[in-house]
C-alpha cells in the first residue's frame, strides 16, 4: 500500500512506452483538454481582463457599433458571399474534426489504459473503436461540464458587471475577481475530477452520460483526498517535464541562434529564413512529442486509478502518514 501511486505511475509510464501509436492520441487529446486540475486554478486569472473588456462591450453597446462586435464578417460576406460562406464551412469542418479526434482519442486512451489494467489485448484499432463508439458521450459531457461552469461564471458575476458598466467602479470589478477566484475556482477543479472517473465509467464500465456523471460524484466525494493527491503528483510531473522541455529547447536554440546572427551580420537572408524555419519546425514537433506522451501517460494513470479505487477502498497517502505518526 506504500507505493500505491508510484505502481499507477510506474504501470502508465510502461503502458506510455511500449504502445507508442498512444502518443498520437495523446497529442489530439491535448489539443482539446486541459492537462490537470491545477490548471483550473490558473485559468480563472482571466477575469484580471474582465474591466477592458466590459469597457468595449459598453462602448460597443451604447454606440451600437456592430463591426467592433462582429468584426468584419459582415464585410466579407458583402464583398463575397460565396468564397466566405465556403471558408467559414471548411473552418467549422476542421474544427470539428480535431473535435472529433480529440475526444475519440481521450475514450481510446481510456480503454487502452483500462485494458492494460485488466492484462487484455491493446490494439489501435480496438482502442480506436472504443473512443469513436463513445464519442458522443464523452461530447455532451464535455458541453454539459462546460456549460455549468459558464452558467455559474454568469450568475456571480451580472450583478457586478452590471455596477460596474452603470459606475465603473472599480470595486465591483475586484469584488468580482476575487469571488470568481474563491467561488468558481474549486468548483471548476472538483468537476474536472468528476469528469475525468465520468469519462472512465462512460468508456470502461459502458455507462450512459448522466449515470455516469452520478456514479462519479459518488465516488469522487468518497475518495477526494486520493483525488487530490494524484492530482499534485500529476502537477508536480508536468511541472518537471516542463521545465526540462524549455531548458532543451533553450539548449536546443542556441546553434539556430548564432546561424542567425551570422546571417544577419553577413546580410544572407536565404541562411536568416533557413535558420529561423528549421528552428521554429523542429521546435514545434519537440513540443507536440512531448505534449502527446504526456498526455497519454496522464490519462492512463488517471484511468488505472479509477480501475483501482471504484471497487475498493484505499487509504491515502496522507492518512497513512498520520495513523503511522500517532502509532509510533
Amino acid at each position: 500500500m506504500q507505493k500505491f501511486y508510484r505502481a499507477i505511475l510506474s504501470q502508465s509510464w510502461q503502458l506510455t512506452k511500449k504502445y507508442k501509436w498512444l502518443w498520437w492520441f495523446g497529442f489530439f487529446a491535448s489539443l482539446i483538454s486541459s492537462t490537470g486540475e491545477i490548471d483550473s486554478l490558473m485559468q480563472n486569472q482571466n477575469l484580471a481582463n474582465a474591466p477592458q473588456f466590459l469597457n468595449q462591450l459598453k462602448d460597443s453597446v451604447v454606440n451600437w457599433n456592430v463591426e467592433s462586435i462582429f468584426g468584419g464578417i459582415g464585410q466579407s460576406f458583402s464583398a463575397a458571399p460565396l468564397a466566405t460562406l465556403i471558408a467559414s464551412l471548411i473552418f467549422l469542418g476542421l474544427v470539428f474534426l480535431f473535435v472529433w479526434l480529440g475526444v475519440t482519442s481521450q475514450g481510446a486512451l481510456i480503454d487502452a489504459a483500462a485494458r492494460f489494467y485488466q492484462k487484455k489485448k491493446i490494439d489501435f484499432s480496438t482502442c480506436f473503436a472504443k473512443g469513436k463508439e463513445k464519442f458522443w458521450s464523452l461530447f455532451g459531457l464535455n458541453i454539459v461540464i462546460n456549460i455549468i461552469l459558464y452558467f455559474a461564471l454568469i450568475i456571480l458575476a451580472l450583478p457586478f458587471a452590471v455596477i460596474y458598466l452603470a459606475t465603473n467602479s472599480t470595486a465591483a470589478m475586484v469584488i468580482l475577481t476575487i469571488l470568481a477566484f474563491i467561488i468558481l475556482t474549486p468548483i471548476a477543479i472538483i468537476l474536472a475530477f468528476v469528469l475525468k472517473y465520468a469519462f472512465s465509467y462512460i468508456v470502461v464500465e459502458n455507462e450512459l452520460a448522466w449515470p455516469a456523471f452520478v456514479k462519479a460524484w459518488k465516488l469522487f466525494l468518497n475518495n477526494w483526498l486520493i483525488s487530490i493527491e494524484m492530482a499534485f503528483i500529476i502537477f508536480i510531473i508536468n511541472l518537471a517535464v516542463g521545465l526540462s522541455l524549455v531548458f532543451g529547447l533553450l539548449v536546443l536554440s542556441l546553434p539556430f541562434a548564432a546561424m542567425i546572427v551570422v546571417a544577419t551580420t553577413i546580410g544572407s537572408n536565404a541562411l536568416f529564413n533557413l535558420a529561423l524555419a528549421v528552428a521554429i519546425i523542429l521546435l514545434a514537433l519537440i513540443i507536440l512529442f512531448t505534449a502527446g506522451i504526456l498526455t497519454a501517460f496522464q490519462y492512463s494513470s488517471w484511468t488505472i486509478l479509477f480501475m483501482e479505487i471504484k471497487d475498493k477502498k484505499i487509504h491515502p497517502k496522507l492518512i497513512r502518514i498520520l495513523h503511522n505518526k500517532i502509532n509510533k
